[in-house]
């Protein structure tokens, strides 16, 4: 089992408590998405795209399970940009569950003091999860869903990206090396909450606390496109 699919594991089954501590999410049937008719006056989507890209949005996320991974590309993009996996953010000497060694989670309840306390210590030490500095400066690609950090706006330049369908929204955000704040230049138009989506750009090690999560990558994107399997 990787390291991803270990603390995944643990983040679905102690999720209920922590999600408790997590700002309430956006619903993702509400989120602007999608192809984009452009009023002639201001030059933004205009009402009838929107009710459109919502649609379109929420049958694309209906196809997920919470917790659930991308599947295989449908075809191999052409890019100049080499492909990064998830699990390369993470030092490989990095254990998401350390705060577990000693105790059997499962054996105890949800309302008993050291769940609790083991579970706000794994969300402490999460929020804190080291990146892997080698990544710092690096041109890549990566694919994964999109969390706008302004999900009423027609079009937004700054978005979360996770590695699991829900993260952030229906459960709580995963370690900070496992979410990376985008920034892109153009804003986005045509993509949103919880699109399956490509990011292609520059990595930077920058923490980002935002009531979403917080992440321990900053990526400046050239290119946002939608992923397809």
């Amino acid at each position: 089992m990787t390291k991803f699919f270990a603390w995944l594991a643990a983040a679905i089954v102690v999720g209920a408590v922590v999600f408790l501590l997590v700002p309430e999410a956006p619903d993702l049937a509400g989120s602007p998405a999608g192809e984009t008719d452009r009023s002639p006056a201001t030059g933004a989507p205009t009402r009838e795209t929107s009710e459109r890209s919502t649609a379109a949005a929420s049958a694309r996320t209906a196809e997920f399970e919470v917790g659930e991974r991308l599947p295989p590309a449908m075809m191999e993009r052409a890019s100049e940009y080499p492909e990064i996996e998830w699990d390369s953010l993470m030092p490989a000497d990095w254990d998401p569950l350390e705060v577990f060694q000693d105790l059997d989670i499962d054996a105890l309840d949800d309302a008993d003091p050291r769940a609790i306390e083991a579970l706000e210590t794994l969300r402490a030490a999460w929020d804190e999860a080291p990146t892997n500095d080698a990544l710092a400066g690096t041109a890549g690609r990566i694919a994964g869903f999109l969390v706008p950090l302004d999900w009423q706006a027609e079009s937004f330049r700054e978005f979360l990206l996770v590695p699991y369908f829900g993260a952030c929204i229906h459960t709580p955000p995963p370690p900070a090396n496992q979410i990376i704040h985008v920034i892109a230049d153009p804003p986005v138009t045509e993509h949103g909450m919880m699109e399956a989506i490509w990011v292609e750009g520059r990595f930077e090690i920058a923490a980002s606390e935002t009531e979403m999560g917080r992440s321990g990558y900053r990526m400046y994107a050239h290119g946002v496109t939608r992923y397809e399997w």
